[in-house]
């Protein structure tokens, strides 16, 4: 299985975050990380996610669990 980042720059909207996540957020797993209020300077980045290759899941107290995409399908993940 060969996973590779996908990054893109985007031209500046205010409201592009929602804009671009509206049409993957039925997607499973979809998920958007909103870098914050507008003015601040540290809001530079929003991610979006969504139909993940792999998951992986801590549960305490470290051992991780990692999920190919069949097993995400699974009712016990839903």
């Amino acid at each position: 299985m060969s996973i590779s980042l996908q990054k893109r720059q985007l031209p500046y909207q205010p409201d592009a975050a929602i804009n671009y996540f509206a049409p993957i957020s039925n997607q499973s797993w979809a998920m958007l990380l909103h870098s914050g209020a507008a003015n601040h300077p540290h809001n530079r980045f929003d991610i979006l996610v969504a139909e993940p290759r792999m998951l992986r899941i801590y549960y305490a107290p470290v051992f991780p669990v990692v999920l190919l995409p069949e097993l995400l399908k699974s009712e016990q993940w839903k």
